[in-house]
């Protein structure tokens, strides 16, 4: 069996630094203040590791946490912005869009289409890079059909 700190990560940097403050920005005021007392002190590592238990039991014995969901939080965070962060979030989806399960593109596409209907999709520029990431197709039947004559 491979030890976790052998396998290399599973997201990028910027997947996770995108998600990481979709989460703290997801927090309300008092929540803030709790991260920022646990996280910032001398017992960093215990609540790190205390928090992530009670996750674990939050979710119960027949859950599984989606394996996907920092690409999510990452896209939540990213859609509505005019900033680089759209075009990083957007091209790191179309990378790592093979590993993705079907279910979490369908859920891509969805918030991407639904933003852009909105008008919520970052600037001109930005909105061209998610719709790239929207039009990538959810599983081999979409690609065959689309790449047939």
């Amino acid at each position: 069996m491979t030890d976790q700190a052998d396998r290399p990560p599973r997201f990028s940097r910027d997947i996770t630094f995108y998600a990481s403050r979709g989460f703290v920005e997801s927090l309300n005021a008092s929540q803030r203040e709790v991260f920022l007392s646990l996280f910032e002190g001398q017992e960093m590592a215990f609540a790190i590791e205390t928090s992530l238990e009670q996750a674990r039991f939050e979710f119960g014995a027949n859950e599984t946490p989606n394996p996907d969901a920092p690409v999510l939080a990452a896209l939540s965070y990213a859609l509505p912005r005019m900033s680089t962060a759209g075009w990083t979030v957007a091209t790191e989806i179309e990378r790592m869009w093979p590993t993705l399960s079907d279910m979490t593109r369908k859920l891509v596409r969805e918030k991407i289409n639904k933003a852009i209907e909105a008008g919520r999709s970052g600037a001109s520029c930005d909105t061209a890079h998610w719709r790239r990431v929207a039009n990538l197709p959810l599983n081999e039947a979409e690609r065959i059909e689309r790449t047939s004559f």
